[in-house]
């Protein structure tokens, strides 16, 4: 009867033991998926705002361009239109 318990006692904490790995490796990769997905978002994100940084620089700047196409757009963003003048003094 003793040696039998001591079967049962051994074999509960092998089955706990087994328990507490697997809670450990659904976290972990939980965690993993976690952080992958935060790193895409972010990677996007700074892939959009590099984007937007470099059309509004390319319409916007003013000191480079000859005729700016976006022309509100470039004022709203605190950047200088310009256009080219015309034969009969047109712009």
């Amino acid at each position: 009867m003793m040696m039998m318990m001591m079967m049962m006692t051994t074999m509960i904490v092998y089955l706990l033991l087994l328990l507490l790995v697997v809670v450990v490796v659904v976290v972990a990769v939980v965690v993993i998926v976690v952080v992958g997905v935060v790193v895409v978002v972010v990677a996007v994100v700074v892939i959009v705002v590099v984007g937007v940084v470099v059309v509004l620089t390319q319409y916007c700047s003013g000191n480079e361009i000859e005729k700016n196409e976006m022309g509100a757009a470039c004022s709203a963003y605190g950047g200088e239109e310009r256009r080219k003048q015309g034969f009969g003094g047109e712009t």
